[in-house]
Parts: structure tokens; C-alpha cells; sequence
């Protein structure tokens, strides 16, 4: 019974070494989604034009755009 359960946890283990988030892609991801959710908040009403910065979070760099929102 106690080698059934060690191997049990010992692959258990390996599974969570092989698979696990080493660079981050998941942080990054919700990041991305969190960012286009506070674009979204900050979306000018349907038919305007709105002058909108945009803000790189990794480099800090800012894109100022205009933007015409349109209702799908």
C-alpha cells in the first residue's frame, strides 16, 4: 500500500514539474485581459471620437490614438 501511494505522489510530482508555467505565459495573459478590460471601461460612448494613450506595461512606452467606438 505504501509503494502505491509513493508512486502516486512521486508522478504526481513529475507531472507538476513538466508542466507547470516556467516564463509565465498565464500572468501575462490575464494581464493582457485585464488591460483590455480597462480599455473597454474606458471606451468613449457609441459614435464619438475620443482621443485615447495607450501604455505599454512592459516598456512604458505611450501610443496616443484616436477612437471612434461603434456598437456591434
Amino acid at each position: 500500500m505504501n509503494a502505491i501511494l509513493l508512486g502516486a505522489a512521486s508522478l504526481g510530482a513529475l507531472i507538476a514539474i513538466f508542466t507547470h508555467d516556467a516564463d509565465g505565459a498565464a500572468a501575462k495573459a490575464a494581464a493582457d485581459d485585464a488591460e483590455v478590460a480597462r480599455l473597454m471601461e474606458a471606451a468613449p460612448d457609441v459614435g464619438s471620437l475620443h482621443p485615447l494613450t495607450l501604455t505599454d506595461p512592459t516598456t512604458g512606452e505611450t501610443a496616443k490614438v484616436s477612437v471612434i467606438a461603434f456598437k456591434d
